[in-house]
């Protein structure tokens, strides 16, 4: 299999999971033919010729011209093809996000999943600056260990530390 055909199949996969439909039809149902407008877009923009789109397709390099001409007006008064093309175009080039197929149920279940994440890490967050962050008359005797410690010697530090710490009496 050549190099053209894999990628024309891929793209063809694509496009008609997507669109869940065919692609390469006879039927000239508008789904039909967003399909096939997507398809020739796409490899059009690559930089393939209408005849090679044409030839897989089953129609003229005519017909590849002719959607070529209207696939950008389409596109601006359909936001239906407009998302097809998008999607396809992502899942062609490799960073599809799902969310594009998702429903509106789903992308609420998701939204919702989404808050409840946040909040548990907001919690993770808050709990880690209450038990780590050093109190305001430590901050001198902090950044002190910061620039004074070697980098790697933290342990043999901390243990002299303890030793010094351990003889003072207050």
């Amino acid at each position: 299999m050549s190099t053209i055909s894999k990628e024309f199949e891929v793209l063809h996969t694509a496009v008609e999971s997507i669109l869940n439909t065919e692609l390469i039809t006879t039927c000239r149902n508008r789904e039909n033919v967003n399909a096939r407008m997507i398809f020739a877009k796409i490899l059009l923009d690559k930089g393939y010729t209408t005849t090679a789109i044409g030839e897989y397709l089953g129609k003229s390099h005519c017909t590849i011209v002719h959607y070529k001409q209207r696939f950008d007006g389409y596109i601006m008064s359909d936001r239906r093809l407009r998302d097809s093309y998008e999607n396809a175009k992502a899942v062609y080039y490799g960073n599809f996000d799902p969310v594009y197929g998702m429903s509106n149920s789903e992308l609420k279940q998701e939204v919702f999943s989404l808050r409840k994440k946040v909040t548990e890490l907001e919690n993770k967050v808050q709990n880690v600056r209450e038990k780590y962050v050093w109190r305001e008359n430590f901050y001198a005797i902090q950044e002190l260990l910061y620039q004074k410690c070697p980098q790697g010697q933290e342990e043999r530090v901390e243990r002299a530390l303890n030793t010094y710490l351990n003889g003072l009496y207050y």
